[in-house]
């Protein structure tokens, strides 16, 4: 199932020089946790196909542009990079994200000045709006990340990353693709035949965005990549995503995980990602194979 969504990003404080360590998942996530680990597992790729293609590969470059209006993409790779160095797994800075699948550590609390209604997550020790954790708990949102990591009277902040039930739900908790990048999501598609049995001939790079994509998308906001202030939001899926300023492409989680996901896709799929974000496969044996053995630039 298709969930269209606004992913969301909350900034608070976040002021410190960071040092690289990992992510965790806390015991909320129960049996999803394996999903979730082979999900980062395929994304922490997707960074080193991005470092050795932008700037070398034409039809990399070519996409890359489509999502950022620039051809200068050294701040668009320095940003990947950072990605990629969350890689391993372990919680040792209040930086590192921890990863949750419900919000049960979230109280409902009124505010005794306006009587509004908000939530106090009682581990990370920050706010979340009404709206966020609605948004989360039963409507449309994938995720959230938090920052927030200065040290308080009530304890030290942590940086979370929020998946959202209802979205786990609708995915099926599983990752799309597999260690090739093929499609693997039993609920979504079991095969290339299933993608074209129903989206046509013209399979979109949105139907590919499903765990993986979330999570990447979640790891371009983290406070690692990018401290104060941190990446956000302008526009979701690839018509928002192509249709922005170069500005606001540069600082749009979105465009970098859609460029990560495409890459990997070029690189390893030999897959020709068009303007408007349908597919083609290069059929062709001698073509897959010239183009998978990259940088190919024939």
């Amino acid at each position: 199932m298709q969930v269209k969504s606004a992913f969301s990003a909350l900034v608070f404080c976040a002021i410190l020089t960071p040092t690289w360590a990992g992510w965790s998942i806390d015991r909320s996530c129960g049996p999803v946790t394996g999903n979730i680990e082979k999900a980062i597992k395929n994304i922490m790729k997707w960074p080193a196909e991005v470092t050795k293609s932008l700037g070398k590969d034409k039809d990399v470059n070519e996409f890359a542009a489509r999502l950022f209006n620039t051809a200068d993409f050294e701040y668009v790779k320095d940003i990947i990079s950072k990605i990629g160095a969350q890689s391993a797994m372990g919680n040792s800075q209040v930086d590192d994200p921890i990863i949750y699948c419900t919000q049960d550590r979230l109280e409902e609390r009124i505010r005794a000045s306006n009587q509004e209604k908000y939530y106090y997550d009682t581990l990370g020790k920050f706010t979340v709006d009404k709206d966020t954790y609605e948004g989360c708990e039963d409507k449309d949102t994938f995720g959230y990340t938090t920052a927030f990591w200065e040290k308080t009277k009530s304890g030290k902040g942590q940086t979370t990353m929020q998946l959202c039930p209802k979205y786990l739900k609708d995915i099926g908790q599983t990752p799309i693709l597999d260690g090739k990048g093929k499609p693997q999501n039993k609920k979504l598609h079991d095969s290339y035949e299933k993608l074209k049995m129903m989206h046509g001939t013209d399979i979109h790079i949105n139907d590919f965005a499903g765990l993986e994509l979330t999570l990447f998308h979640e790891f371009v906001h983290t406070p690692k990549v990018r401290p104060k202030p941190q990446i956000m939001d302008h526009g979701y899926f690839w018509n928002d995503a192509t249709g922005l300023s170069k500005d606001k492409a540069l600082d749009n989680a979105e465009s970098y995980a859609l460029l990560a996901l495409g890459t990997w896709l070029i690189n390893q799929r030999a897959a020709h990602i068009q303007s408007d974000g349908t597919i083609e496969w290069l059929e062709d044996e001698l073509a897959m194979k010239k183009r998978t053995a990259q940088p190919w630039t024939a």
